[in-house]
């Protein structure tokens, strides 16, 4: 009988990500240069995810750090938010903060990801509606 185990001395990787500017909120032209949705993500989530739309984006540094090296790229950290306005979540995307098509409009998340919108992020909730999708 044989077992998979995982490799305790595997060297682990961890992003940070180092702002360079702050956060704007996506207008109109942003949301039609974002990289569109393939499928209508409220049939494809399931009953533990949520779909939830990008309403902010912040230019920055992706600082990746293994044991043997550490590298940065450009990178933007895109603010989603679910259709309610009531949850948010931040994901990392390496490219250029002026060049968003590789940044994806809408993603689908698991409930554990999302956090409560805070006061700050708040201000951002009504870009929501600008979505095509909601």
């Amino acid at each position: 009988m044989s077992t998979i185990q995982p490799n305790q001395e595997k060297p682990s990787r961890t992003e940070r990500f180092e702002p360079t500017g702050e956060p704007r909120p996506l207008t109109t032209d942003d949301l039609r240069e974002l990289r569109q949705p393939q499928r209508n993500l409220y049939d494809a989530a399931a009953p533990h995810e949520s779909v939830a739309f990008a309403v902010a984006v912040r230019g920055g540094t992706l600082v990746t750090e293994t044991p043997m090296f550490e590298y940065d790229s450009d990178a933007v950290a895109v603010l989603y938010l679910t259709a309610d306005g009531e949850r948010v979540v931040e994901r990392h995307q390496q490219c250029n903060p002026h060049d968003l098509r590789y940044v994806p409009r809408a993603l689908i998340g698991s409930n554990r990801e999302f956090e409560p919108v805070d006061e700050h992020a708040k201000r951002f909730a009504p870009v929501v509606q600008r979505h095509p999708e909601t």
